[in-house]
């Protein structure tokens, strides 16, 4: 029976507060500018300005099959209801 390794990509939540911005557009980009690995961590743990929370949703997931060293068997899949189904433009 393979083996596999599994990437999940859920959702998460980054709130930056009290950003002044010109725009919306502009008030998403110095937002995104404050996201990072370390600022997310921090917020996770409650050490920082800013919060982030993990939502019920995983967005795509990645199927490597150990031992392919190549990755060449690689898949993404998306959710679909209860299921799993591959994602358009996977290599198979």
């Amino acid at each position: 029976m393979p083996k596999y390794d599994v990437h999940l990509f859920p959702v998460l939540r980054f709130t930056v507060r009290g950003i002044e911005a010109e725009s919306m557009e502009e008030a998403c980009k110095i937002a995104e500018q404050n996201l990072s690995d370390e600022a997310i961590k921090s917020a996770i743990c409650g050490g920082s300005e800013h919060e982030a929370e993990f939502e019920d949703e995983v967005v795509e997931a990645l199927v490597d099959v150990q031992g392919d060293e190549d990755y060449s068997e690689s898949t993404w899949f998306k959710p679909d209801g209860d299921a799993w189904a591959k994602k358009e433009g996977n290599n198979q």
